[in-house]
């Protein structure tokens, strides 16, 4: 029964891949190969060109003879960087998913459907913590003399960080879970923490250049200050460097931690995982019905539209993968009006060529802000197999269509307004390019939702049993991440080839283009996306 779960787990982590929803049917095995071949393309693109960068400047250290402070800080980065990736994908995962309540009805242990989660726990946890540990193993082994117990050692550390990762994932996650059972705002409060560790992580990475800069120069003093003083630090680098006995006393902390907290998942599975309300599928349900009765009073567009934010509400990782931006984009005004001045003034010298330059990085700042605010994307996915209700109701599928672009412009055009405003102030544009500066991130922000309710409807994946998997998972939102972003640097990088002459021209057109794309959009969600979206 074990093995049964664990692959079910990983078939719904990895579904996108081995399962071609557009056409309806399995990828053919050469599909699934060239699937995995990109998703380990991109892995290795980002982690080389970021941590790779990062390791190799610090492989100094290991250089220097300090091969064991060296494993410790990129494995702490790992650490890190793993479970703020996973811990509130422990919390969903493990007691959110919508099977649960069949999984418990069945004659299964606890235990049983605990080890199954955890398994799907540890491998999004691998991905996040190898994106530092494999490139750190790579530029330890070109940088330090090549020999067996290095590379023993490295392979080691990439297993150690992993299973570290598990466990704080699973213990974060159960402790989030006992707080959450106790408050009535349980969202809320899953979003506050998560944007806390953001904060935590940003702060950190920005001042990350200067501790580097500080420690290379005065390795012998902080590594003999970590050993003398944080011995278990010394003991968890050390096995990277193949250290036998730290190897040795590592393994069996970890083996006895990972007993622990399996322990204490299993015991407390059940009481958690049967006290947090509604499932998924009972909650948007409960939604239909509300909509059905709420459209006498509010209309029926109004209803689809509150619905939409009661879903949103309702699910942290909605939130914080989907609209994160709507507070980021504020922020980041306040950021441009306090140091705006400052860094454009540091551009100038190198962009004074080009014309109306200032009024191009502004919008694509805001344009990439607004990027982040992705609610349109997964609302389809996300009614699930429950889609029949909405289908159910005498409302026209354009409507519902469109209620869910209406709910990702309600939130997204106020905060692209904010911070275009904001930008206007710390800049102190002409009036003429004060319009360009507010036109073309709304226009960049509605083009972004419609675009993403199209790939919605055109390829939604209803059998999920964990939200995360529509919302992260998904190739609609995969595809409008990198359109999105493809879109924000076409904008920019093609002003300063051939728009630097006449560069309101070049606006101009670049706001009619975003129009007609989002035009091209609603028009065929009002036609063909509401035929497709009939047949779910």
């Amino acid at each position: 029964m074990l093995k049964l779960l664990i692959k079910k787990q990983l078939s719904e982590i990895f579904r996108q891949y081995f399962y071609d929803f557009k056409k309806n049917k399995p990828r053919k095995k050469s599909g699934v190969v060239l699937m995995f071949v990109l998703f380990a393309f991109v892995m290795l693109l980002v982690s080389g060109a970021v941590m790779g960068v990062m390791a190799y400047y610090l492989s100094e250290i290991a250089v220097a003879g300090y091969g064991w402070f060296y494993w410790a800080i990129m494995g702490l980065i790992g650490v890190v960087l793993g479970v703020i990736g996973s811990v509130f994908n422990t919390y969903s995962g493990l007691y959110l998913a919508k099977d649960n309540d069949l999984l418990i009805s069945m004659p299964i242990p606890p235990r049983t459907i605990v080890a199954a989660r955890t398994a799907g726990v540890y491998i999004m946890g691998l991905i996040y913590s190898a994106a530092v540990t494999v490139p750190a193993a790579i530029v330890y082994l070109i940088r330090v003399p090549f020999s067996v117990k290095a590379l023993v050692g490295s392979l080691l550390m990439i297993l150690v960080v992993s299973v570290i990762d598990l466990i704080l994932s699973c213990l974060l996650g159960w402790v989030v879970a006992k707080l959450s059972v106790r408050l009535k705002s349980r969202v809320f409060f899953k979003v506050f923490i998560s944007i806390a560790f953001i904060v935590l992580y940003y702060i950190v990475y920005f001042k990350a250049f200067d501790a580097v800069k500080n420690l290379l120069a005065n390795i012998a003093v902080y590594g003999d200050a970590v050993k003398g003083h944080a011995y278990p630090v010394y003991l968890f680098g050390a096995v990277g460097t193949g250290d036998a006995r730290a190897i040795l006393i590592f393994s069996a902390v970890l083996i006895a931690l990972t007993v622990i907290t399996y322990f204490v998942l299993s015991k407390t599975f059940i009481k958690i995982a049967t006290s947090g309300g509604e499932s998924p599928a009972a909650s948007k349900d409960t939604a239909a019905v509300k909509t059905a009765g709420g459209s006498k009073q509010g209309g029926v567009f109004g209803a689809l539209v509150s619905k939409e934010f009661s879903r949103l509400k309702s699910s942290s990782t909605y939130l914080l993968n989907c609209a994160l931006g709507a507070l980021l984009l504020p922020a980041l005004g306040i950021f441009v009006i306090i140091k705006g001045a400052d860094l454009l003034g540091l551009m100038g010298p190198y962009l004074a060529g080009f014309s109306g330059w200032q009024t191009v990085i502004v919008c694509s700042f805001v344009c990439f802000g607004a990027m982040m605010i992705m609610i349109s994307a997964p609302s389809v996915p996300l009614e699930g197999k429950t889609i029949w209700v909405l289908r159910s109701l005498p409302v026209e599928p354009k409507t519902v269509l469109f209620a869910k672009l209406a709910s990702h412009l309600i939130v997204a055009v106020p905060a692209v307004l904010i911070c275009s405003v904001c930008c206007i102030v710390a800049v102190k544009p002409s009036v003429t390019d004060a319009v360009f500066i507010i036109l073309i991130p709304l226009a960049y922000s509605v083009m972004n939702g419609a675009l993403g309710l199209v790939l919605g409807v055109r390829n939604p994946n209803l059998n999920w049993t964990q939200e995360i998997v529509p919302i992260k998972q998904s190739m609609s939102m995969l595809a409008l991440t990198f359109i999105g972003m493809g879109a924000v640097g076409a904008f920019a990088g093609l002003f300063f080839l051939f728009g630097k002459g006449a560069p309101y021209v070049y606006l101009t057109c670049a706001l009619a283009l975003f129009a007609a794309v989002s035009a091209l959009c609603i028009a065929y969600l009002s036609k063909g996306g509401a035929r497709r979206f009939a047949k779910l």
